[in-house]
């Protein structure tokens, strides 16, 4: 469960250390709890944040493709597949080592009925990636589109449902997003100007003649 969470997370949010950071605050007690040892609880949310990243929509794909001109969708279709293989990849591993060292189990029989009431507990959350991925790859609309879709999405959950959302969070939710934004519009900014010099000047070619000579 830590890795599909992990998966999830990572591939909405496009950040490795804030999927471990997030998932792992949660799981983390929860598999040492069950016998786990601290290290590998803490490798496992670590690595799965990780390859979180590959899976659509992830923003470190969106960032890549602005930068290099490349079709996002096609970054997608491209990524989906490779994402999905190494986090079941990743489960298997942590299956054998689970069941080598004898880690997590309570002797208790899994149930449909837990699982089910918990997913409903959750649906407005459960929903989210499915509305995001839904929309994207039905051609509802793009995935820069789908940013606003997942925010307008988000506001109405927790101000009209769960009434969490309160204008002095939403106010720091606002200032983070613009430190953020900043600090990847500078990134991109400079890596857009470089790369157009690059083509400019020829610099792969005269790279590849110095070589060849």
């Amino acid at each position: 469960m830590t890795v599909v969470a992990c998966m999830f997370f990572a591939a909405l949010s496009g950040s490795g250390p804030a999927t471990t950071a997030a998932i792992g605050s949660i799981t983390i007690p929860a598999m040492q709890q069950e016998g786990y040892r601290s290290r590998f609880a803490g490798a496992i949310a670590a690595a799965a944040g990780a390859l979180g990243s590959m899976i659509p929509p992830s923003n470190l794909l969106i960032i890549f493709a602005l930068v290099t001109d490349v079709s996002i969708p096609r970054l997608f279709l491209a990524g989906i597949v490779p994402g999905l293989l190494l986090g079941l990849m990743l489960m298997l591993v942590v299956f054998v080592i689970s069941m080598k060292n004898g880690y997590g189990g309570t002797g208790e029989r899994f149930q449909w009925r837990p699982l089910l009431e918990a997913l409903w507990d959750g649906k407005w959350a459960v929903f989210a990636p499915i509305l995001i991925l839904g929309g994207i790859y039905a051609g509802i609309f793009t995935p820069s589109e789908a940013a606003g879709v997942a925010v307008a999405y988000g506001l109405f959950v927790g101000l009209v449902i769960y009434r969490g959302l309160t204008w002095a969070k939403l106010f720091q939710a606002f200032k983070f997003t613009a430190i953020v934004i900043g600090t990847v519009l500078i990134i991109l900014g400079s890596t857009k100007a470089f790369g157009q010099l690059v083509t400019l000047f020829d610099i792969p070619d005269a790279v590849l003649n110095l070589f060849q000579g």
